[in-house]
């Protein structure tokens, strides 16, 4: 098959003269250019003006993406606050008072509340500790009663401290 195509080829290419020879050859370099054009060089132009188009929008998502990924390391990294609950919530909340000197505390667990009673404490330390105590266990005074006491910054107190969904 391959013998009788290579016949054909020269028989029919020594037939034509110097000027057929020449317009062949031009024709065929000619579709070639167009040929390679069309398939090459025209739809990697416009895939290239494509993409150009839809760069800006791919990089904010990408800095989306590497934004929501920063917050996805920094929730991994922070400890999950569960609270306790009942008596364990009383529990920690005894530890945490005793920690921030304030061991005279009277506890008792209402209804998923903790009921607080404080005698002769600085209203600063209880502040201070209360904070904390809603960074960590997200508890929220429901109901508080403060006595100020002769001695500057004394209080006594009795607040109630529940979970902001028991409300």
């Amino acid at each position: 098959m391959k013998s009788a195509l290579t016949t054909l080829w020269s028989d029919f290419w020594s037939e034509r003269n110097a000027r057929e020879k020449m317009l062949c050859i031009t024709l065929g370099l000619i579709s070639s250019i167009a040929l390679l054009y069309s398939l090459l060089w025209m739809p990697a132009r416009s895939g290239s003006a494509r993409l150009m188009a839809k760069l800006p929008v791919m990089e904010r998502e990408l800095a989306q993406m590497q934004e929501q990924a920063r917050q996805a390391r920094e929730l991994g990294r922070r400890p999950a606050n569960i609270a306790p609950l009942g008596d364990g919530l009383r529990d920690a909340l005894m530890t945490s008072l005793a920690q921030h000197g304030m061991s005279n505390a009277q506890l008792s667990v209402l209804n998923g509340a903790v009921q607080i009673k404080l005698t002769n404490v600085f209203f600063a330390d209880w502040i201070g500790w209360l904070d904390e105590i809603r960074k960590q266990y997200k508890l929220q005074i429901a109901e508080a009663q403060l006595i100020r006491l002769n001695e500057d910054g004394q209080v006594n107190l009795t607040a109630l401290l529940q979970a902001p969904s028991v409300r």
